[in-house]
Protein backbone atom coordinates (compact mmCIF):
# COMPACT_ATOMS: atom_id res chain seq x y z
CA UNK A 1 0.00 0.00 0.00
CA UNK A 2 2.91 2.14 -0.21
CA UNK A 3 1.92 3.97 -3.54
CA UNK A 4 -1.98 4.80 -4.01
CA UNK A 5 -1.83 4.95 -7.32
CA UNK A 6 0.36 8.19 -7.51
CA UNK A 7 3.92 7.28 -7.70
CA UNK A 8 4.43 9.44 -3.87
CA UNK A 9 4.89 6.84 -1.17
CA UNK A 10 1.85 7.46 1.36
CA UNK A 11 3.52 8.75 4.45
CA UNK A 12 1.41 6.70 7.10
CA UNK A 13 2.16 3.07 4.39
CA UNK A 14 5.93 4.07 5.14
CA UNK A 15 5.83 3.88 8.64
CA UNK A 16 4.23 0.56 8.19
CA UNK A 17 6.72 -0.46 6.13
CA UNK A 18 9.31 0.48 8.62
CA UNK A 19 7.75 -1.21 11.23
CA UNK A 20 6.99 -4.20 9.54
CA UNK A 21 11.32 -3.91 8.42
CA UNK A 22 12.24 -3.28 12.17
CA UNK A 23 10.21 -6.48 13.55
CA UNK A 24 12.21 -8.56 10.72
CA UNK A 25 15.42 -7.85 12.08
CA UNK A 26 16.56 -6.00 8.49
CA UNK A 27 18.44 -2.89 8.32
CA UNK A 28 17.39 0.59 9.01
CA UNK A 29 18.11 1.63 4.86
CA UNK A 30 15.51 -1.15 3.72
CA UNK A 31 12.52 0.07 4.01
CA UNK A 32 14.04 3.56 2.19
CA UNK A 33 14.95 1.40 -0.38
CA UNK A 34 11.77 -0.43 -1.41
CA UNK A 35 10.34 2.91 -1.29
CA UNK A 36 12.32 4.90 -3.51
CA UNK A 37 12.66 2.09 -5.86
CA UNK A 38 8.87 1.40 -6.00
CA UNK A 39 8.26 4.94 -6.43
CA UNK A 40 10.76 5.85 -9.28
CA UNK A 41 9.16 2.42 -11.26
CA UNK A 42 5.62 3.72 -11.17
CA UNK A 43 6.53 6.96 -12.21
CA UNK A 44 8.41 5.91 -15.15
CA UNK A 45 5.93 3.03 -15.74
CA UNK A 46 3.38 5.70 -15.79
CA UNK A 47 5.38 8.28 -17.83
CA UNK A 48 6.01 5.43 -20.33
CA UNK A 49 9.87 6.96 -20.08
CA UNK A 50 12.59 5.20 -21.82
CA UNK A 51 15.00 3.24 -19.75
CA UNK A 52 12.71 3.37 -16.96
CA UNK A 53 12.67 0.75 -13.93
CA UNK A 54 9.74 -1.81 -15.08
CA UNK A 55 7.26 -2.42 -11.86
CA UNK A 56 8.76 -5.49 -9.94
CA UNK A 57 6.01 -8.55 -9.50
CA UNK A 58 7.41 -10.27 -6.97
CA UNK A 59 9.47 -9.77 -3.34
CA UNK A 60 12.68 -11.50 -5.06
CA UNK A 61 12.51 -8.79 -7.37
CA UNK A 62 13.24 -6.07 -5.04
CA UNK A 63 16.90 -6.63 -5.14
CA UNK A 64 16.40 -4.67 -8.45
CA UNK A 65 16.75 -1.34 -5.57
CA UNK A 66 19.86 -2.33 -3.44
CA UNK A 67 17.87 -4.81 -0.86
CA UNK A 68 20.05 -8.60 -0.57
CA UNK A 69 18.46 -11.82 -1.01
CA UNK A 70 18.62 -12.32 2.55
CA UNK A 71 16.25 -9.37 2.98
CA UNK A 72 13.85 -10.46 -0.20
CA UNK A 73 13.55 -14.02 1.89
CA UNK A 74 12.62 -12.49 4.96
CA UNK A 75 10.01 -9.90 3.41
CA UNK A 76 8.92 -13.06 1.18
CA UNK A 77 6.99 -14.84 3.99
CA UNK A 78 5.26 -11.60 4.95
CA UNK A 79 4.51 -9.22 1.55
CA UNK A 80 3.10 -10.01 -1.93
CA UNK A 81 3.44 -6.89 -4.29
CA UNK A 82 0.08 -6.31 -5.27
CA UNK A 83 -0.76 -4.39 -8.90
CA UNK A 84 -3.22 -1.97 -6.13
CA UNK A 85 -3.66 -0.59 -2.53
CA UNK A 86 -5.37 -3.49 -0.57
CA UNK A 87 -6.53 -3.56 3.51
CA UNK A 88 -4.87 -6.32 4.90
CA UNK A 89 -6.84 -9.05 6.50
CA UNK A 90 -6.82 -9.50 9.89
CA UNK A 91 -8.51 -13.20 9.31
CA UNK A 92 -5.16 -14.71 7.58
CA UNK A 93 -1.94 -11.75 8.68
CA UNK A 94 0.72 -13.16 10.26
CA UNK A 95 1.63 -11.62 13.73
CA UNK A 96 4.41 -9.05 12.32
CA UNK A 97 2.12 -7.92 9.53
CA UNK A 98 -0.43 -7.52 12.47
CA UNK A 99 1.88 -4.98 14.47
CA UNK A 100 3.05 -2.92 11.54
CA UNK A 101 -0.12 -2.44 10.24
CA UNK A 102 -2.02 -1.54 13.27
CA UNK A 103 -0.55 1.15 15.13
CA UNK A 104 0.24 0.56 18.70
CA UNK A 105 -0.69 -3.03 17.85
CA UNK A 106 2.02 -5.02 20.66
CA UNK A 107 2.93 -8.66 20.24
CA UNK A 108 0.06 -9.49 23.32
CA UNK A 109 -2.25 -8.10 21.64
CA UNK A 110 -1.35 -9.21 17.91
CA UNK A 111 -1.49 -12.85 19.51
CA UNK A 112 -4.85 -12.23 20.84
CA UNK A 113 -6.07 -11.55 17.98
CA UNK A 114 -4.76 -14.61 16.22
CA UNK A 115 -5.69 -16.83 19.11
CA UNK A 116 -9.60 -14.95 18.73
CA UNK A 117 -9.62 -16.05 14.40
CA UNK A 118 -8.88 -19.56 15.14
CA UNK A 119 -11.63 -21.17 15.83
CA UNK A 120 -13.86 -19.11 13.88
CA UNK A 121 -12.78 -16.22 11.34
CA UNK A 122 -13.98 -13.00 12.18
CA UNK A 123 -17.34 -11.72 10.44
CA UNK A 124 -16.89 -8.29 11.01
CA UNK A 125 -14.55 -5.51 11.61
CA UNK A 126 -16.32 -5.20 15.41
CA UNK A 127 -15.15 -8.81 15.78
CA UNK A 128 -11.88 -8.03 15.32
CA UNK A 129 -11.90 -4.47 17.84
CA UNK A 130 -13.11 -6.52 20.42
CA UNK A 131 -10.55 -9.29 19.58
CA UNK A 132 -7.86 -6.39 20.55
CA UNK A 133 -9.25 -4.61 23.03
CA UNK A 134 -7.90 -1.45 21.83
CA UNK A 135 -9.62 1.77 22.27
CA UNK A 136 -7.89 2.79 19.17
CA UNK A 137 -10.47 1.83 16.05
CA UNK A 138 -9.35 -0.08 13.01
CA UNK A 139 -9.46 1.64 9.60
CA UNK A 140 -11.05 0.10 7.13
CA UNK A 141 -8.92 1.17 5.07
CA UNK A 142 -6.01 -0.34 6.19
CA UNK A 143 -7.30 -3.20 7.52
CA UNK A 144 -10.24 -6.00 6.75
CA UNK A 145 -11.69 -9.03 7.09
CA UNK A 146 -12.20 -10.58 3.30
CA UNK A 147 -9.48 -10.37 0.57
CA UNK A 148 -9.69 -9.71 -3.11
CA UNK A 149 -6.05 -11.49 -3.65
CA UNK A 150 -5.29 -15.01 -3.24
CA UNK A 151 -1.74 -16.84 -4.03
CA UNK A 152 -2.44 -20.34 -5.26
CA UNK A 153 0.51 -23.19 -5.62
CA UNK A 154 0.40 -26.02 -8.00
CA UNK A 155 3.12 -28.85 -8.74
CA UNK A 156 3.29 -30.24 -12.12
CA UNK A 157 4.86 -34.36 -12.01
CA UNK A 158 5.80 -35.42 -15.47
CA UNK A 159 8.26 -38.57 -14.52
CA UNK A 160 11.50 -36.61 -13.17
CA UNK A 161 10.63 -33.29 -13.53
CA UNK A 162 8.63 -31.15 -11.96
CA UNK A 163 6.95 -27.75 -12.85
CA UNK A 164 5.65 -25.45 -9.49
CA UNK A 165 3.49 -22.57 -10.64
CA UNK A 166 2.61 -19.96 -8.02
CA UNK A 167 -0.33 -17.46 -8.92
CA UNK A 168 -1.83 -14.06 -7.83
CA UNK A 169 -5.55 -14.06 -8.57
CA UNK A 170 -8.05 -11.43 -7.56
CA UNK A 171 -11.60 -12.11 -6.97
CA UNK A 172 -13.63 -9.17 -8.58
CA UNK A 173 -17.60 -9.78 -8.64
CA UNK A 174 -19.25 -12.95 -7.46
CA UNK A 175 -17.07 -15.60 -8.67
CA UNK A 176 -14.91 -14.14 -11.61
CA UNK A 177 -11.45 -14.34 -10.58
CA UNK A 178 -8.71 -12.93 -12.61
CA UNK A 179 -5.34 -13.98 -12.96
CA UNK A 180 -3.07 -11.10 -12.05
CA UNK A 181 0.63 -12.71 -12.28
CA UNK A 182 1.73 -16.56 -13.26
CA UNK A 183 5.59 -17.68 -12.70
CA UNK A 184 6.60 -20.79 -13.15
CA UNK A 185 9.70 -22.70 -11.50
CA UNK A 186 11.11 -25.77 -12.63
CA UNK A 187 12.46 -28.20 -9.42
CA UNK A 188 14.02 -30.77 -11.16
Amino acid sequence: NLLQGDPKVAAAEQQVLQRLCSQLGLADDVPTLISKGLAAAQGGAASGAIGSIVPPRTVAQLTWFGLTRADTQRLEKHVTLLPRATPVNLNTAGREVLMAVVNELDAASADRLIRARQPNSFKTLEQAQAAIGSAQPLSPQRVDIKSSFFEVWGRMRLEQRVLDERAIVERRTGRELVPIFLERMSSH
